[in-house]
């Protein structure tokens, strides 16, 4: 029996690598000289420079760059096949701080400016190609803030120089990128997407991850109105689809840019992983494979981790489990894309700040909860095969054909 852990990060609590050790632990106890291997994953959001170094035998770096709201703080790097620059743009555009109410002002001023000034310093030191994990944000701005970096100047009508901002978005009628850094030509710019959402639209980066970042009404309206203002300037000038181009929405929208300046390549940030680290031949062998993340809901199917993982293993036969901090609504819609069970840490009425401090406990309890029901399963298989007459059963709904949302071309390695 070969058990493969390859769960993502759970934001704010316990790295991709802690999950690991919590979840080996409890399977030893449980499944006593089962084989385990721990391939601990990210799909461009947190963790990806360390899953990325850790598996190809990269390296991790330290430099300074401004987050979202300008501040000059310390940021990591990765360096893979000696020549591509890691970049994690969640590091700097994620709120450090709790999420209290003022986030609604975070959202509408903050920028992306500093993750044109992390690539500013990759072409400084010699790199041309560059990986760029587009993951969870805070900001909505479309990625103008990384363009005004790179040496693209934004107008209004009264032909006055704007500041990158999800608000001024709508003022936006004019893009001068004649000084855009000419270095960016000649390099490569791959952007691993956590998420497949369009740029705008009811299921864009607007409307989804703004709204679940606390932005009211009044914003949502306002940032969407000047995303489509801009991603209208954006295809104008370029002559390219922007608006309803998956992955474009990931990130606040910082993929658009990238793709309309820097002539980035939008991948699915899972499947890119995926298939520069070889997970297919990793797993061939596998008698079942367990995934993770800090929130399961309906987002999750939007091409993260556990949705890409759980195609390629369905498609090889391999069962999927998967466990979570908390489930949320739509999150049931995971079983159509190859896990097969879930289970949340949280198994109480409690406080989240309860939940963060006590994370490591929970999801060592969780994991025993799923790891016994697992063994039931195999007892009932071996004494009545009730379970393989039972997998017969589709999940409602599940007769129809479910896919990835989006496919990336496979050979990416250097």
């Amino acid at each position: 029996m070969k058990i493969v852990f390859a769960p993502d990060s759970f934001k704010n609590t316990l790295s991709a690598a802690e999950v690991v050790e919590i979840l080996k632990k409890k399977a030893a106890e449980i499944f006593p000289g089962c084989e385990m291997q721990a391939i601990p994953l990210a799909d461009g959001d947190k963790g990806t420079i360390d899953t990325l170094t850790s598996l190809l035998g990269g390296s991790r770096h330290l430099t300074r760059a401004r987050d979202y709201l300008g501040r000059e703080i310390p940021v990591s790097y990765g360096v893979i096949y000696g020549n591509a620059m890691v970049i994690e743009a969640t590091e700097l555009l994620w709120a450090r701080e709790s999420m209290e109410s003022s986030i609604q002002q975070k959202i509408l001023f903050s920028s992306s400016r500093g993750v044109g000034e992390l690539m500013l310093q990759g072409l400084d030191m010699g790199f041309r190609r560059f990986f760029i994990g587009a993951g969870a944000s805070v900001v909505n701005d479309g990625g103008m803030g990384c363009a005004q970096a790179l040496g693209v100047r934004f107008y209004n009508e009264r032909g006055q120089l704007l500041e990158a901002s999800g608000i001024n978005l709508q003022e936006v009628v004019s893009i001068d990128d004649s000084g855009l850094d000419e270095r960016l030509l000649e390099s490569e710019v791959i952007v691993m997407c956590s998420v497949n959402n369009a740029l705008t639209g009811y299921k864009g980066t607007t409307y989804v991850y703004s709204a679940q970042n606390g932005a009211g009404p009044d914003e949502l309206l306002c940032l969407e109105r000047g995303m489509r203002n801009y991603a209208g300037l954006l295809e104008k000038k370029k002559k390219i689809s922007i608006c309803h181009e998956a992955g474009t929405g990931a990130c606040g929208g910082l993929p658009a840019s990238l793709r309309a300046f820097c002539q980035a390549r939008l991948t699915s940030g899972i499947s890119t992983v995926l298939d520069l680290i070889r997970f297919e031949e990793l797993v061939g062998d596998a008698s079942l494979v367990v995934v993770g993340e800090g929130i399961m809901d309906q987002t999750t199917i939007y091409g993260k981790a556990i949705t890409g993982i759980g195609m390629l293993c369905k498609a090889k036969g391999i069962p999927v489990v998967a466990l979570a901090g908390g489930i949320g609504k739509g999150a049931d819609q995971i079983y159509h894309y190859g896990v097969n069970s879930m289970m949340s840490m949280v198994d109480m009425v409690m406080e989240e700040e309860y939940a963060v401090e006590n994370a490591e406990e929970l999801l060592g309890q969780a994991a025993e909860r799923m790891f016994r029901f697992l063994v039931s399963g195999m007892q009932m298989q071996v004494k009545e095969n009730c379970l393989s007459r039972s997998r017969t059963h589709l999940y409602s709904g599940e007769e129809r054909e479910h896919r990835l949302h989006w496919a990336v071309d496979p050979d990416l390695e250097g």
